[in-house]
């Protein structure tokens, strides 16, 4: 069985792991949350050079359901690649909430960028703290 995670990444705050099976239930039009996806290669250098970042990334917003962090290994999950043209590694993808296309990130590849980025551009909102609603309990 396969968990949906909705919001926050993957396990332990970790950018969850999307892939054909996944994609398209975590990241779709009418989900009410935006994401910042890498799509990356396995042995490449800049990858692994960005990896400690964008896991940082993920755990300083793993509260935040209104933003998912995710990564898609392209090594693996080349249809995905292909249906988002991916043309080197990491490319990372903004989707909106609500958009039919995701953005390119070409910010710097550090924590203080991304987030930025993230802020100046996400559509979902966080949800809003759980309010009484007034009305008498049953006796």
């Amino acid at each position: 069985l396969t968990a949906l995670v909705v919001g926050k990444g993957g396990p332990n705050g970790l950018p969850l792991d999307l892939t054909g099976d996944n994609f398209s239930s975590n990241i779709k039009k009418g989900l009410e949350q935006d994401a910042l996806v890498m799509f990356y290669a396995p042995w490449c250098g800049h990858c692994k050079n960005m990896k400690p970042a964008f896991e940082e990334l993920s755990k300083g917003l793993k509260n935040d359901e209104s933003i998912l962090i995710g990564r898609v290994d392209c090594t693996v999950e080349s249809k995905l690649a292909k249906q988002f043209e991916v043309k080197g590694y990491p490319t990372l993808k903004f989707f909106q909430a609500n958009q039919d296309k995701p953005m390119d990130y070409r910010g710097k590849r550090d924590v203080a960028s991304m987030t930025k980025f993230i802020n100046e551009n996400k559509k979902a909102k966080a949800p809003a703290a759980a309010k009484p609603d007034g009305q008498k309990k049953d006796l």
